[in-house]
């Protein structure tokens, strides 16, 4: 009867992982960040520290897109990812303003994401 419970278990272990895995995962261009700063080893850390754990929720397909600056006309030409993602960051004396754009391609819809940082560090 153990046997069996076991056999039972591991099989729909399987089965789970491989309908899982053919789950249809949402595409996302990853752009370059947006800033004024003057500071661009702290912004390229901050842009990457971004891209590493939206990468790393497996959640996402991503296109790696970081060395290119995202321009609103890019939405009207064709493309394959259904989203865009870029920030912008700000200095307003020894704050950082940090806003993520999430944005449809689909319906062109921007959803932002703002919090202000007492500094970077």
């Amino acid at each position: 009867m153990q046997e069996k419970v076991t056999i039972s278990i591991i099989a729909l272990m399987i089965i789970s992982s491989c309908l899982f895995a053919n789950e249809k995962k949402p595409k996302i261009d990853f752009y370059g960040t947006h800033s004024s700063v003057q500071d661009t080893n702290t912004l390229l850390l901050t842009q990457d520290l971004f891209f590493t754990q939206l990468s790393n929720t497996q959640r996402f397909s991503i296109n790696d897109l970081r060395n290119t600056q995202f321009d609103k006309k890019l939405l009207d030409s064709p493309f394959t990812s259904e989203y865009v993602f870029y920030m912008d960051i700000t200095q307003k004396e020894t704050d950082w303003i940090c806003v993520l754009h999430l944005i449809s391609k689909d319906t062109k819809i921007d959803t932002t994401y703002s919090r202000t940082y007492p500094g970077y560090y």
